[in-house]
This record gives structure tokens, sequence and C-alpha cells, in this order.
């Protein structure tokens, strides 16, 4: 018996290059290359220019502009950051530019600035903005005067002759990096300062002796015995009134020193 077969015909494949999968891909991974071109390499997003600024300041005891030298570092730890290399090539990108690592790193080698800002300023520039801290107190040590700001923080060196408050803390050791005073307690002695100031008595500087006595040292000689741990303003009236109303001016002299620390009682001592 005959059987008709009926021809196969062979369907054409089509060539892989010209398939849509492969064209797709194609277009994709030259985007792609396009696409990390304009982030690392395009002359477009490349880094021109680094802006390095400081605040400006009226220069007083305890406030300075930061200096030009910190400036200039600045500027050469930004340059650090901001270089990279990808695969063969050197770029400077914008894009892959990492302002907050290079906030840290600033405020880490400079404890003497209050606050470092770094802002991109697309397409090209780097604008680095600086402010330094303020002192508003000085420590006394062996070595010279330390800067405290209003934390009670040590961070800078202080060379003698402005009227910032001078703090004593003889069991103080620089190496242990704490603040000398807290922000609270600190707040209270420029307080003390200031209320002092206004009753005409002058402070030579006050000694931290222990946690519930401040001896204040006035320019006179004499002492006040004084507690950051009660209320100020009560100790402050206390002193006042024994000054007006016990130790005349002509006692004042031979005064040792007034302890206004306890109740209601105030107690002058002189010299033997």
């Amino acid at each position: 018996m005959n059987y008709y077969r009926k021809p196969h015909r062979y369907k054409k494949r089509e060539s892989v290059l010209k398939s849509k999968f492969f064209l797709f891909s194609l277009a994709g991974f030259i985007v792609l290359i396009g696409f990390i071109y304009l982030l690392c390499l395009s002359p477009f997003l490349q880094v021109e220019e680094i802006i390095v600024e400081r605040e400006s300041v009226e220069e007083a005891p305890g406030i300075f502009a930061v200096s030009p030298e910190i400036m200039a570092d600045v500027k050469v730890l930004a340059e650090n950051v901001l270089s990279k290399k990808f695969l063969f090539w050197d770029t400077k990108s914008m894009f892959f530019f990492d302002s907050g690592s290079l906030e840290k790193g600033i405020a880490e080698k400079y404890p003497e600035l209050e606050s470092v800002k770094v802002r991109k300023k697309w397409p090209d520039k780097i604008k680095i903005e600086l402010a330094r801290k303020e002192g508003v107190a000085l420590l006394s040590t062996e070595e010279g005067f330390l800067l405290l700001d209003s934390l009670g923080e040590i961070f800078d060196t202080y060379l003698p002759g402005g009227d910032l408050p001078v703090l004593v803390k003889p069991d103080y050791f620089l190496e242990s990096k704490e603040a000398v005073v807290s922000e609270d307690d600190l707040e209270k002695i420029l307080y003390i300062e200031k209320s002092l100031g206004s009753l005409g008595i002058e402070v030579d500087n006050f000694l931290l002796f222990s946690e519930d006595k401040l001896i204040i040292k006035t320019a006179e000689g004499w002492e006040i015995y004084f507690t950051l741990q009660k209320d100020s303003d009560w100790q402050i009236a206390k002193l006042n009134a024994v000054l007006e109303e016990v130790v005349t001016a002509e006692r004042r002299g031979n005064l040792e020193y007034i302890e206004v620390r306890f109740s209601n009682r105030v107690f002058p001592k002189y010299k033997d």
C-alpha cells in the first residue's frame, strides 16, 4: 500500500543578532555604559572648584575667625575625599563625592570648629562652610590657659589678655578628654560672675574645689565659698546683704573669706 507523505517544511531560524532579546539587551548595555560614563567620567559632572568659606566674626576674647591654615588644609582634605579611581581612570565625579564623610573628618581633626557644612553645588562645585567655637571660659593649667566652649569642653589653647572667667580644677587630667565642668554648672558659674560684677566684685578665678564647694577668689584677694547645688540668687543676695551691713569697706582689706552656702546665715572670716 502506498502512502502519500507530505513533505516537511523547516522553519528558517532567525539570526541571533537580529532577535529582539539581543537587540534589547544590546540597547540596555549601551544605555548602562552611557549612564556610568555620565556619572563617573563625564566632564559635565567633574568637580571643577572647591570653595572654603569661614564665618565672619568680630574677634573678641574667646572668639576668633577660622585661620587661613585650617581653610587651606580643609581644601586638601576635600581633594583627597573627592579623588577616586574608576577602573583605569581618575575621576572627581560629583556623584560619588561623600560630603558626610568629609564633614566627619574635618570635625574630628579640628575640634575648635563649631560647625562644618559641606554642600554640593551642581554640577561642578563643592562649598564648605566653617564656623569656629566661641570660648566662654578658661581652664588654668601649669602649661597655660585652655579655652572652654559652652559645654565645658576644651577645644583650644588661649593667650591671656581677655576678660573670660578663669576656672581652676586641680584634679582634672587633660588626657581624660572629659568635660572640665558640666554644661549646667558652667552656665551657673557664668551667671554668678555676671551677678558679682553687678555688685562691684571682680573675680580672679573660680576654684572647682568639690561637688558642693566652689571657691571664688576675688581680685581683692579674699574668697567667697559658694555651692552650685543650691540657688545661686539666694547665695548672692546673702553675700550682698553681709557686704552692706557687716563687712565695711575698711574691714574688706582684712577679709579672708565669706561663707554663703549654709542656711540663712553668712559667715565672714577675717585674717588673724
